[in-house]
Order: C-alpha cells, then sequence, then structure tokens
C-alpha cells in the first residue's frame, strides 16, 4: 500500500505551477493568477528555498515566471474565489482526471453559482 502526504501549501504551489504551465502551453502571455493563499505567496516569494521541502515547486515557478509574458499574482480573500472552491469540491466528489477548461462555459457559470447558494 502506498501512503502519499501532502499539504495544502503544497496543494496550492502545484495548482499554481500548473495554471503557468497550462496558460504558457496554450499560448496566453497575460495572465493574473488569483490565490487566497497568502502563505503560498509568501513562499514564492522567498528568496532562499534551498533547504525548504517545497524548494523545487517553488524554483520550478519562479523558473516559469522568466518566460516572456506579463504575469501577476494577485491574493484575494477566500469568499472571492467561489470558482476554485466549488471546482475543489467537484474534485474530491466526481473527476478523476485533469480537467481543463479554456472558457468558462455559460452552464458552468450557472452551476458555480448554484453550488454556492446550496
Amino acid at each position: 500500500m502506498l501512503y502519499a502526504l501532502y499539504s495544502i501549501k503544497q496543494d496550492k504551489l502545484w495548482g499554481l505551477r500548473m495554471s503557468l504551465i497550462i496558460a504558457w502551453n496554450a499560448q496566453i502571455h497575460q495572465l493574473i493568477s488569483e490565490t487566497y493563499s497568502l502563505v503560498a505567496i509568501q513562499l514564492i516569494q522567498s528568496t532562499d528555498t534551498r533547504f525548504h521541502p517545497f524548494g523545487a515547486f517553488i524554483d520550478d515557478y519562479c523558473e516559469l515566471l522568466c518566460q516572456d509574458w506579463d504575469y501577476s499574482l494577485v491574493h484575494i480573500h477566500w469568499k472571492g474565489n467561489q470558482c476554485e472552491n466549488v471546482l475543489a469540491n467537484l474534485s474530491h466528489e466526481k473527476l478523476k482526471s485533469l480537467t481543463i477548461f479554456y472558457s468558462p462555459l455559460v452552464c458552468f457559470v450557472g452551476f458555480v453559482l448554484q453550488r454556492n447558494t446550496n
């Protein structure tokens, strides 16, 4: 049996890193990433990652930032990111693979709003 240990911090860093990779591969050169994880932002902005347990994630993220694009990472209040909350909950319920939404579908926006009222 295989046990995997991870943390919310690692999860947020992985999500931010994947958003950069997906955006770069889709040739999106202007991107604003929003996260309510102030800890993730502080880890990314830290200078010394040599002995940090998430150093590889942070270094890879910073290397992706060196690409030729206009990128900013913004801290928002957790209530402001309702879409992320719905997608996270949905992933625990049904999804077993990575799903990429290239544009918000009208029905999906309605789905997010409906789930947040329940």
